[in-house]
């Protein structure tokens, strides 16, 4: 049987987040919820006989055996009458180098 000491927990992650240099901000009811969620999970673990940490390798809805599928998905819907041109870029420091002709070119290729 190993014992729990809720404090070595506390003092442990205290000297975590401390290394971090977090600026203090005002305290959220988001962050008194996950501390009371804590509290109650370290109290709960305190008052076990015995207690046993599990460890989750995958996510709830995931299914290690289940083989995902493949699905085809049509980015344009193809319009005869439309013509997609596209955009020409303009680089400062290559412009002078490289010629318009030269990058057509690059791109029908």
């Amino acid at each position: 049987m190993m014992q729990f000491n809720p404090y070595n927990v506390i003092m442990l992650l205290y000297a975590t987040f401390t290394a971090f240099n977090l600026p203090q901000s005002p305290i959220t009811s988001e962050e008194i919820e996950v501390k009371e969620n804590i509290e109650r999970m370290l109290q709960e673990i305190q008052n076990e006989k015995e207690f046993q940490l599990e460890v989750e390798e995958t996510l709830d809805f995931y299914n290690a055996y289940e083989v995902p599928g493949a699905e085809k998905v049509d980015l344009f819907e193809e319009d005869d009458g439309k013509v997609y041109l596209p955009e020409e870029v303009i680089c400062s420091s290559v412009d002078a180098t490289i010629s318009n002709n030269y990058k057509r070119q690059a791109v029908e290729y």
